[in-house]
């Protein structure tokens, strides 16, 4: 096993100051938690990508099978849509599940700013990371860690699952700054579940922050990073389930008249790992079954 490992957090946006970046370096004895402010459009940056183990990305990286279908012709059909399939067009499989078992809105990927964004984050891992595709973790992880694996996160998601306090809203400015006491609430919950070890004795400060506000994109970074952390290490109290594993999930967790109508229980089909590939996955923790 390597002597030191290197997740990195990416809260990905289209315009580079957007772009929020947490490292955490894991050693034997220590884990180093790092806020980067990297300008993601530097060629420069591309030495720090060659040292990494896992990035955990927060952007859809990919577009739904049946979107790209509907408009291989160059217009969509003519025909009225379903419920069921104007959900499927516009939804990946992995925005339904985590829909289904969190409650959790998946921002989609078609939506103008988040197209954009991805499109964009897409290009910028082509050239930092070229074979990412190749080693893009939808159904299993590999922790032979012999390449750089990319890992499609939702923070949100993240933090309803672990969460262990009383529902506490976020809110967020148009700045992208979020509020303290929110943060401080979140941090409170990571620190009491032990999901990071060596903890950071004023971790809350590394942060930019400002008039009790903080920075909401190195946050995000930050839980996409704790998210690999959790993945990596093992927890005993949280499984992560990829593409071939939610078959078995969805029939154990919810099995509510909304998640059957919507067809969450069957729509994992033999074809979805290759679907997966191209759509993308979200690994995002959750509570082991009993």
């Amino acid at each position: 096993m390597k002597k030191t490992t290197k997740i990195l957090g990416w809260d990905a946006a289209r315009n580079s100051k957007d772009n929020g970046f947490c490292l955490l370096t894991i050693s034997e004895r220590n884990i180093l938690v790092e806020i980067k402010e990297w300008d993601i459009d530097d060629p420069s940056i591309s030495e720090e990508f060659e040292s990494l183990d896992f990035i955990c990305v927060d952007i859809p990286l990919g577009w739904p099978i049946a979107f790209q279908r509907e408009w291989e012709n160059g217009h969509p059909p003519a025909n009225q849509f379903s419920d069921d399939g104007f959900d499927r067009t516009f939804k990946r499989a992995t925005d339904r599940f985590i829909k289904a078992t969190t409650k959790t809105q998946v921002l989609e990927v078609g939506a103008e700013k988040i197209a954009r964004a991805s499109v964009q984050t897409i290009h910028r891992l082509n050239s930092l990371v070229p074979n990412w595709r190749e080693h893009t973790a939808v159904h299993t992880i590999d922790m032979n860690l012999n390449h750089t694996q990319v890992l499609e996160v939702y923070p949100r998601a993240t933090i309803e699952n672990i969460r262990l306090q009383k529902a506490y809203p976020e809110k967020k400015t148009k700045n992208g700054m979020i509020s303290r006491s929110y943060v401080e609430k979140v941090l409170t919950d990571i620190s009491n579940q032990q999901i990071l070890l060596f903890w950071p004795p004023s971790m809350l400060d590394e942060f930019e922050q400002a008039d009790n506000l903080v920075n909401g994109h190195q946050f995000d970074a930050f839980i996409a990073a704790i998210t690999g952390l959790m993945i990596f290490q093992g927890h005993e109290d949280y499984s992560f389930f990829g593409c071939m594993d939610i078959k078995m999930v969805m029939d154990r967790v919810n099995t509510s008249d909304y998640i059957q109508k919507k067809g969450y229980i069957d729509y994992i089909k033999e074809n979805d790992l290759q679907s997966a590939y191209l759509e993308g996955w979200i690994w995002v923790p959750f509570k082991k079954l009993p």
